[in-house]
């Protein structure tokens, strides 16, 4: 795919995405990428084009509303087979749980899922990291939290959201960055993520787990 198409396709789903939600949604864009209302504009209708980094910034924001989408069926998914005690096969786990990671944000007792199906079913390292690097740090951050080696090392970056919080955490992005990192783990420091130690969320699965096999 040619970068124009690329640029176009990306743009388009902005723009859908924008009239779709209506007032307010390109303020939203807009705050989230760091540019003026006025620049995004510009972008959509073709008067200026992005550059490669907010282009970049752009894709990682499309995937992650996609993903939001289909949170909530996934994570169904994985507490059924949970629930119903159905091993998952590694490979069909990283598929789920790299959709799973492209989304916004994820809850406390869901990443604490993850960690615990990654401990007992140890997917393979990559071979290759992913590109991107939200879904890098955050994936190198769960390899890491089940124990394992996920082939790669943290993507240089600013610091991001892992974890939902809750309706009550309300203010601009200085305050909710300063909140998170007071609960932020030294392994969430070093892949650049806003995490939270999942030590008594992932005992609870694992004694819940054994309850149910007695």
């Amino acid at each position: 795919m040619s970068k124009l198409l690329y640029e176009s396709n990306i743009i388009e789903f902005v723009n859908r995405d924008c009239e779709l939600r209506g007032h307010g949604r390109k303020k939203w864009w807009a705050e989230n990428l760091g540019v003026s209302s006025m620049t995004l504009s510009h972008w959509i209708v073709g008067r200026r084009h992005p550059s490669t980094k907010h282009l970049e910034n752009l894709f990682v924001l499309s995937e992650s509303i996609i993903a939001d989408q289909e949170r909530t069926k996934l994570a169904d998914s994985l507490w059924k087979s949970y629930y119903d005690k159905r091993v998952i096969q590694p490979e069909i786990l990283k598929v789920v749980v790299e959709n799973l990671l492209r989304s916004s944000c994820l809850q406390p007792r869901l990443l604490a899922l993850l960690v615990y199906l990654f401990e007992k079913t140890t997917p393979s390292p990559y071979s290759e990291p992913p590109i991107m690097h939200p879904l890098r740090n955050r994936l190198g951050w769960l390899y890491e939290s089940a124990g394992l080696d996920g082939g790669f090392k943290p993507a240089d970056t600013e610091t991001i959201r892992l974890l939902e919080l809750s309706d009550t955490v309300t203010g601009d992005q200085k305050i909710i960055k300063k909140y998170l990192s007071t609960d932020q783990t030294e392994l969430g420091k070093k892949w650049r993520v806003y995490d939270c130690s999942l030590g008594k969320l992932k005992a609870n699965l694992d004694w819940k787990f054994r309850l149910r096999l007695s």
